[in-house]
């Protein structure tokens, strides 16, 4: 049923950008031995509904740009433990997909280190009752997707050693 969901959002998005669906996706997947890519797809009028924006609006003053406002918006609403310590989210960039944005972040971690990860992930789900927030994690050999919401803002992951 939950990919059913995300095929709908992914093929087929209505042409006035308007939604009835509140669902963010995530991606972590391995890049390297030493780093975890994590990519995350928020519908653009949602996040700017979030950080009290109004299309066309022009971005604060205390704001360097638009990557300076979405990396601030995502450190304060996604984290990840690695071991039972928060970890640093480098964020890379943003890239428009109208409806949606994607944000690419990326955490240096040695793979063979890590044994638990735990995602925090309360992307509007303050701002929308409805809101889906979809993780899926395809490190070493687990493969799996999580369904986060207002109720259940975390997960942790047993990452089991190759």
């Amino acid at each position: 049923m939950k990919w059913i969901v995300v095929i709908l959002f992914f093929c087929f998005p209505k042409i006035n950008d308007d939604h009835d669906i509140h669902l963010s996706v995530c991606d972590i997947t391995v890049i390297d031995n030493n780093s975890l890519e994590i990519k995350l797809k928020i519908f653009y009028d949602d996040l700017q509904t979030s950080m009290n924006l109004k299309p066309g609006e022009e971005l604060p003053k205390n704001y360097k740009g638009a990557d300076d406002l979405i990396n601030k918006f995502i450190q304060k609403n996604f984290s990840v433990f690695i071991n039972e310590k928060k970890v640093n989210l480098i964020y890379l960039k943003s890239e428009s997909a109208t409806p949606a944005i994607w944000i690419t972040l990326k955490i240096d971690y040695v793979m063979a280190e890590i044994s638990q990860i735990k995602i925090q992930n309360s992307i509007m789900t303050s701002l929308f009752d409805d809101q889906v927030n979809l993780v899926n994690v395809d490190i070493n050999n687990h493969k799996e997707t999580y369904k986060l919401d207002s109720k259940k803002k975390s997960i942790e992951i047993q990452i089991k050693k190759t």
